[in-house]
């Protein structure tokens, strides 16, 4: 069981884990700044369509090339901007 613990945990706190919480947080922090500034609350709705975008370039960068997930960028690049 502690085995199976060690590696849930592992799995967790990976640097990958990391930087997606890290990028969440970006989001987050971006959302609510704006909002804030323009007294609008809906930024959220604005972001919907790009925050995608973020987090699949995320791991086409860390990939180290891998081809199916640079094509998995630039189609979800291109479905995004069709959503903006």
């Amino acid at each position: 069981m502690a085995g199976l613990a060690t590696e849930l945990y592992n799995d967790f706190i990976s640097q990958d884990m990391q930087d997606t919480w890290k990028l969440c947080g970006f989001w987050i922090f971006l959302c609510w700044i704006t909002s804030v500034l323009s007294n609008n609350y809906s930024q959220v709705d604005k972001l919907w369509s790009i925050t995608p975008w973020g987090y699949v370039w995320l791991y086409v960068l860390k990939s180290e090339g891998d081809k199916r997930l640079l094509w998995m960028g630039f189609v979800s690049t291109l479905w995004g901007i069709r959503l903006t």
